[in-house]
């Protein structure tokens, strides 16, 4: 709830219960013993109910035989030995407490197996000389190990929740859902939630992602969904990624770094920043015609009405007022 509370000043408060119903929703559904309810008769689900059931036989397996599933939901500049040395230690003093879920790899592969779940125990017991990994072996298919995996993990605090969307967005992609309504089903969340981790995720479409986003668990989910919905407006996404120009020459020439949670408040700043004094100025000039309307909404798109009676050149004269209050000229 902490996070939803840090929504309330840029939300609506109707969004805001709309957004934090659909963030509830993320968290699997449980029954009164505690026991995940995968819902039924819909394709694939019933594969995965069956897998969650099965008595596994665990193996024991060379951490080095192991890669992550390109599916698996951990960024890789977060999994490093600092991030993992509470469980490094823990396993060098009582074990392996919990198997990881592994599959055969693709033929041609140049490792055997496939991590489905328990990435951060398989790095950490990588990092351990000698140590073998517990494993279980499973022959389930990419979309009921998707299934697999969001049910292992979906209480995880390991796992921001833009993480979440991010490879949530990737499942969808790879084909083997056939609507979001589908995806939504399967995964046993709302339909409300995947817009919303689908619109946060948009964010990594930008050509500047990965150039500036280095950590994913860094990005909070609600400054995301509401950055990557101002950037649907290609007047926004033109003025920033022009800010972002001046950003890296300015990082050149000074021959400095920012990191993921900075640019995140860069981002901020250049398309949120004096909303309340940017909106009165454009509502004075809605003030000077009945003729011409102009509007900022919440997501910082702007939005210009002329009516035919106003006169060409007034209007020119007040879209270039509109246009240079709200790129601040």
């Amino acid at each position: 709830m902490n996070t939803l509370l840090k929504w309330i000043d840029v939300m609506s408060k109707n969004k805001i219960e709309a957004i934090a119903t659909a963030v509830v929703s993320l968290r699997l559904k449980k029954d009164a013993s505690g026991t995940v309810i995968l819902p039924a008769n819909e394709p694939g689900t019933n594969g995965a109910a069956q897998e969650l059931k099965q008595d596994f036989s665990i193996i024991e397996i060379e951490p080095e035989h192991c890669a992550p599933w390109k599916y698996h939901n951990r960024d890789m500049a977060w999994l490093n030995k600092n991030n993992c040395l509470d469980l490094i230690a823990s396993i060098c003093k009582v074990g392996q407490q919990s198997p990881i879920l592994v599959r055969k790899a693709n033929p041609g592969s140049t490792h055997k197996y496939d991590v489905i779940y328990g990435v951060r125990r398989w790095f950490a017991c990588r990092e351990i000389d000698g140590r073998k990994l517990l494993a279980k072996v499973t022959t389930a298919g990419d979309r009921e190990c998707m299934m697999l995996m969001h049910v292992e993990n979906a209480d995880s605090k390991d796992i921001s929740d833009f993480e979440r969307a991010y490879s949530f967005r990737a499942y969808f992609e790879s084909g083997l859902f056939s609507s979001q309504s589908d995806f939504a089903q399967a995964m046993n969340i709302s339909k409300g939630m995947v817009t919303k981790l689908f619109t946060a995720a948009e964010l990594a479409d930008n050509p500047w992602f990965n150039e500036f986003i280095t950590n994913k668990t860094e990005v909070p989910l609600i400054k995301a969904y509401k950055i990557a919905s101002s950037l649907r407006n290609s007047f926004t996404r033109i003025f920033v990624d022009k800010e972002i120009s001046i950003l890296r020459e300015r990082i050149k020439k000074n021959n400095s770094t920012i990191n993921t949670k900075k640019f995140i408040h860069f981002l901020e700043n250049i398309i949120f920043r004096d909303d309340a004094e940017k909106k009165n100025l454009l509502n004075q000039l809605s003030t000077k015609t009945s003729n011409f309307k102009v509007k900022l909404d919440t997501k910082n798109q702007l939005t210009i009405q002329i009516k035919s009676k106003l006169e060409e050149q007034l209007a020119k004269e007040l879209v270039t007022q509109a246009l240079e209050v709200y790129y601040e000229q």
